[in-house]
């Protein structure tokens, strides 16, 4: 009888193990829906003391979502203290431009945020403008004094520090004439995604721009005079935009394949919309962001490193890793590599883009430890874990929301026509199918490739399906593709 027992026991263990093997090789699996899961809760102390003071007293003042308000000050933080130092990063430098990207819903308050922050940006532009105006009415009077017949035709200097445009010839002009360091910014995102340089003929020129922008390598401009090569500039984008357009942005499949997604960082809070206090004194919240306003004014008027000779091609000093920020590093970079593996938590991503994705995110947490670091101590030449380790919280707020945007990516109808099928094959008790099943017997809806294409992939980015190629064989002239249901589909569907 113990015998019997064992025996049962044993065979109990071996079933077990079986159908834990058949569960890991199946993916993870996600309800069909629309809904958006909670927002990640955003890592605030990795901010720092400073930074967090403005993020929290500019929330009492624009009513906003706090990431809304502390990403934009993220933004505007890494825009200021980019030109300052590069990270000696394997060999090379690695510059610290960083993309962000906001979605908040109509009302908001983004521009209110944007244009707070922006209001010590704006006044040193002007600074920066006024002085190049007097350079030049001086070098016209010296001209003058000196009974000098020719005509002195100054060209525009370079005062430039931020573009609101989204067109290639706003952004090329903003490039030659920029002070060294960028920040492209807007709380319209919508205007900037569907401009003329984002049409089918010009977007892969572009996206490519801002590629080798983020990553501080030379653009080519195209000029009247010619072709011009311009090098040495520090960029930061900031788009705040509702979903709609952003998700379209997103999901562009040129942006996509040339590796402009795989550099931005998403961040899409909660609502407060409906919730939001009144608040009659904000004096002691004003004076905190008079504080900002000088705060980043110094950091701006510190003199640049530029290549000698030039006054705006920058040639920044490097940050040194310290042993133990290495140490920290390692972990990001391995985690991220697990979790972009074959049961990734990003692996609703396209395939082809998570490559570029698992190197981009580990960098980034340098990228914001840099911005953090040179924040709290523009004049730093070390980068410390403690600083790393700040970096990779956010950074992994930034997968965790990366995540859940693109789980919410595929459009309404994708997600109805995924739901028809799969109450079809209920309703006929099958459990496999081909695509030429779809075409013949499927959802009117899906009897095209077009059509059916991308509900197949949200099928099996979200666990309902798995695919298999049978090869040809008796009475089958060609190998095909089969599509079986998971074993949670299946348990879903009540096959």
């Amino acid at each position: 009888m113990g015998n019997v027992v064992m025996l049962e026991a044993a065979i109990e263990r071996k079933v077990q193990q079986q159908r834990v093997l058949i569960a890991e090789g199946e993916p993870e699996f996600s309800p069909l829906e629309c809904t958006l899961p909670p927002a990640t809760p955003f890592p605030s102390d990795a901010l720092g003391e400073r930074l967090l003071r403005y993020a929290q007293a500019l929330q009492k003042i624009s009513g906003a979502p706090l990431p809304l308000n502390a990403v934009a000050l993220l933004a505007l933080a890494n825009f200021a203290v980019s030109p300052l130092a590069d990270i000696k990063f394997m060999g090379r430098p690695l510059p610290t431009s960083l993309f962000f990207v906001v979605i908040g819903a109509s009302g908001e308050r983004k521009s209110t945020i944007l244009g707070r922050l922006m209001a010590p940006v704006y006044k040193y532009q002007s600074r920066l403008e006024a002085e190049a105006d007097r350079r030049v009415q001086n070098d016209l009077d010296a001209a003058e004094a000196s009974g000098t017949r020719r005509i002195a035709v100054a060209s525009r200097p370079c005062t430039d520090v931020y573009c609101t445009e989204g067109t290639t010839s706003a952004l090329d002009e903003a490039l030659m004439h920029c002070a060294g360091r960028l920040l492209v910014s807007t709380a319209e995102a919508g205007i900037f995604i569907n401009c003329h340089a984002m049409q089918s003929e010009n977007k892969l020129s572009f996206f490519a721009t801002l590629s080798n922008l983020c990553d501080a390598e030379p653009v080519k401009l195209l000029r009247r005079t010619g072709e011009i090569k311009v090098s040495g500039k520090r960029l930061t984008l900031l788009l705040m935009g509702q979903l709609g357009p952003v998700q379209e942005f997103l999901t562009d499949s040129m942006a996509q394949e040339q590796g402009l997604i795989s550099r931005l960082l998403v961040s899409f809070p909660d609502s407060l919309i409906g919730s939001r206090e009144l608040h009659w004194s904000l004096a002691k919240e004003e004076a905190v962001m008079e504080e900002y306003d000088a705060w980043i004014t110094d950091i701006l008027d510190r003199p640049l490193p530029v290549v000698e000779g030039t006054v705006n091609v920058l040639d920044p000093p490097l940050l040194t890793l310290t042993p133990e920020a290495r140490e920290e590093y390692e972990k990001i970079y391995y985690k991220v590599e697990r979790e972009m593996g074959k049961r990734g938590a990003l692996r609703s991503l396209p395939r082809d883009d998570q490559n570029n994705l698992i190197n981009k995110m580990a960098t980034a947490s340098l990228k914001l430890a840099a911005t953090l670091q040179l924040s709290d101590n523009p004049a730093a030449r070390d980068l410390d874990a403690e600083h790393v380790r700040r970096g990779v919280a956010l950074v992994e707020y930034f997968m965790a929301e990366l995540k859940r945007v693109t789980r919410i990516l595929p459009t309404a109808k994708t997600t109805s026509d995924a739901i028809k099928l799969m109450e079809l094959l209920r309703s006929n008790r099958l459990t496999e199918f081909t695509s030429s099943w779809c075409y013949s017997k499927g959802p009117h809806s899906l009897r095209t490739q077009k059509t059916l294409k991308p509900v197949l992939h949200l099928l099996e980015e979200y666990g309902w399906i798995m695919s298999a190629e049978l090869p040809k064989g008796k009475g089958v002239a060609r190998s095909r593709r089969v599509y079986r249901l998971t074993s949670s589909a299946r348990q879903e569907l009540g096959l």
